[in-house]
């Protein structure tokens, strides 16, 4: 093979790598396709969150692939030097030059010379600079195989043989290279919609601008006064919520635990009840209520027998779904239907006592 030929070879290898890059530029967008229509129904602020994140992740892709192509580069430089080095006419020329001393050195009438001398000679016949040279040159390419086998041109094969063998190597890194950023950025993705949802879920909070949190209950809110319900209010509950359970009770009465308020099926959109809610079963956001120990629906207030104050437990539950109860329904079967849907839970703690 020429070292002519050899450039072609070398031509296509550096084909064969853009090719490769632009196959792994275009995955990249085909994930970041599928990534946007994942994440469609995602809230505003997660989106700009991740768009942002994608953005670092694009910028490290194309960090990566001009390595490739500065990788291209160097491989060229390599195989130009190569070629530079291994011509025909050149190693003919050696041949004729050094066929009467190869052949005095084969008969003993000298010492033979070292390998590590034998390659600095090729060495400085090819010029091929000392940090590329122990790729390319073996004892088989010392100058005694270069006589002995000048016309089969035998160290021109063995260089290709070689080069072959690096050139394996050269496709997997390159392969390697190309793949490794769109696994990570996958898992990246995954980690970030799950430290976006814990995110949120440990931030869920229940609040109320009626009372605050571990504190006496006013009487407005109890049977002392107008017994009507407390606002309440809450932050962005996870990702997924698809409606809101609300469940008030008292665990300080005597062998049960007492319900004071059951509403469920409020719409995922809702983040506040007002002060007040009317006591009906059907609400017109489509929430409905159910009955509380006295039999009522709706909201019944704090009314425990005199003694210790009794602690009156707001727990709000963001569900995975509709949980589809009828309106009047019981604290068991509202228990029942929130049970292995539940997303998030949050709770705000109300004390009185008379």
């Amino acid at each position: 093979m020429t070292g002519a030929e050899i450039e072609v070879e070398a031509v296509k290898l550096l084909q064969f790598l853009d090719a490769l890059a632009r196959r792994g530029l275009e995955r990249r967008f085909a994930v970041k396709g599928m990534q946007h229509d994942a994440f469609e129904q995602v809230a505003q602020a997660q989106i700009v969150k991740f768009s942002q994140r994608l953005e670092h992740l694009e910028e490290a892709f194309f960090d990566t692939h001009s390595g490739l192509h500065a990788l291209h580069h160097k491989l060229f430089a390599i195989l130009s030097s190569f070629c530079h080095g291994t011509n025909v006419p050149r190693y003919r020329t050696a041949c004729k030059a050094n066929i009467h001393s190869a052949a005095s050195v084969r008969r003993g009438s000298k010492p033979r010379r070292s390998i590590a001398t034998r390659r600095k000679h090729v060495q400085r016949r090819r010029n091929i600079s000392p940090l590329l040279a122990p790729l390319f040159l073996t004892s088989g390419a010392a100058p005694r195989s270069i006589v002995s086998e000048c016309i089969r041109e035998g160290a021109i094969r063995n260089h290709r043989e070689r080069f072959k063998e690096y050139r394996y190597f050269a496709l997997t890194l390159c392969g390697v290279l190309l793949l490794a950023p769109l696994a990570t950025q996958r898992v990246r993705a995954a980690a970030a919609q799950a430290a976006a949802q814990k995110t949120a879920e440990a931030k869920f909070e229940l609040t109320s601008p009626s009372f605050a949190a571990d504190s006496a209950i006013p009487a407005k809110y109890t049977c002392d006064g107008a017994n009507v319900s407390p606002a309440l209010a809450w932050t962005e509950p996870p990702v997924g919520t698809q409606s809101f359970a609300l469940v008030v009770d008292d665990p300080d009465v005597p062998n049960k635990t007492a319900i004071h308020w059951l509403i469920y099926d409020l719409p995922p959109t809702t983040r506040a009840l007002p002060e007040g809610v009317p006591t009906k079963a059907k609400l017109p956001d489509g929430s409905r209520q159910g009955k509380n120990d006295p039999g009522k629906v709706g909201y019944g207030g704090p009314c425990p027998s005199p003694g210790a104050a009794h602690h009156y437990f707001f727990k709000l539950y963001a569900l995975d779904y509709q949980t589809g109860l009828k309106p009047k329904a019981k604290g068991s079967e509202v228990e029942a239907a929130i049970k292995g849907h539940i997303l998030a839970q949050a709770e705000l703690i109300a004390r009185f006592q008379h």
